[in-house]
């Protein structure tokens, strides 16, 4: 990953001031007790591309760390769709997802994955990459009357 204000002028530049995801995940991994979740929209064309001798497009291939569910925007080597609005097409169906009340995870991420499909009509596939062992629940939790 590339902040904002780096001064990328080659393929060392990308080295000295990128972040890579892969340690980034293992950090949080190390610093969490629990599930993590974790998205990563970032799957667009190099716009270092013409600089540099090789050039990718799109991320690569990212394995969930320990109890980790990770989504990112577009399947391995593939360049997301770009949208028109505000948010990307991922993070706007993720966002109606989760504002629904409740829900596992899993069950929220693939709606939202398989709606981001359909509404760029098979252009961008979002990849969800798994480990976790343990049910993770969204929203307020259930209440019970007490009789």
């Amino acid at each position: 990953m590339i902040p904002v204000d780096a001064k990328i002028w080659s393929e060392s530049d990308v080295e000295r001031d990128g972040v890579g995801i892969e340690p980034l995940l293992s950090q949080l991994n190390q610093a969490c007790g629990g599930a993590e979740i974790v998205v990563i929209d970032a799957s667009r064309r190099n716009p270092f591309e013409r600089r540099f001798r090789e050039y990718s497009h799109g991320l690569a291939p990212i394995d969930a760390p320990d109890n980790a569910l990770v989504v990112t925007s577009e399947l391995p080597d593939q360049i997301a769709y770009d949208s028109s609005g505000w948010n990307s097409v991922l993070v706007s169906e993720l966002l109606k997802k989760l504002s629904a009340p409740g829900g596992s995870i899993d069950a929220i991420f693939n709606d939202a994955l398989l709606d981001v499909a359909r509404k760029s009509h098979g252009e961008q596939v979002p990849k969800v990459s798994s480990s976790l062992v343990e049910d993770v629940n969204l929203g307020a939790p259930a209440t019970h009357n007490e009789n």
